[in-house]
């Protein structure tokens, strides 16, 4: 659970800055969105999965937290980069 509010947090936090960024500072704006509304859905399906299926359980939960380091990775990479 507490991996779940964590995870979300991040991913849902920086892919919100990323699509108002977006929304701002592009001219054509809608296929660039679709990239972070991607990683909310993988998200969705991690948390999804994880509550469904207790086979995959931890493979789902490690995703989440990869993805979540992905972004914060990004999400750094692209704050040093400016």
């Amino acid at each position: 659970m507490i991996t779940n509010i964590l995870t979300g947090i991040v991913v849902l936090g920086i892919n919100l800055l990323y699509g108002i960024g977006i929304l701002l500072f592009v001219p054509e704006p809608f296929v660039y969105l679709l990239i972070p509304i991607g990683l909310i859905i993988l998200w969705l399906t991690c948390v999804l999965g994880e509550l469904k299926s207790r086979k995959y359980e931890t493979t789902f939960r490690r995703l989440k937290i990869l993805l979540s380091v992905v972004m914060l990775a990004l999400f750094l990479v692209v704050q040093l980069a400016f």
